[in-house]
């Protein structure tokens, strides 16, 4: 997590202080923070070329082993099993 920067919250919540008679300027400041917010959460869903590689293994190796299990090499876990494990 990031160092909490004091002066720069200071000087952010001064800022605030000085236009909070103006409702015009707290109206484009909340609108501006949410953009913002919206903003953020969206950087934080997109997926790296890292993650989208480990998906692709994973399902790679999971086609692989449904190959195999046809042609009856393995036998592969039940849904009923599978959904079982996972809750436990």
């Amino acid at each position: 997590m990031a160092t909490i920067d004091l002066q720069l919250q200071q000087d952010v919540l001064q800022d605030v202080i000085s236009i909070m008679g103006d409702n015009d300027l707290l109206k484009k400041l909340k609108k501006y923070l949410q953009k913002l917010k919206k903003e953020e959460v969206e950087e934080n869903d997109v997926m790296t070329e890292a993650d989208k590689k480990e998906i692709l293994a994973d399902i790679k190796e999971a086609l692989r082993e449904v190959k195999t299990a046809q042609k009856g090499n393995i036998k592969l876990q039940s849904a009923r099993d599978f959904l079982h494990e996972i809750r436990n």
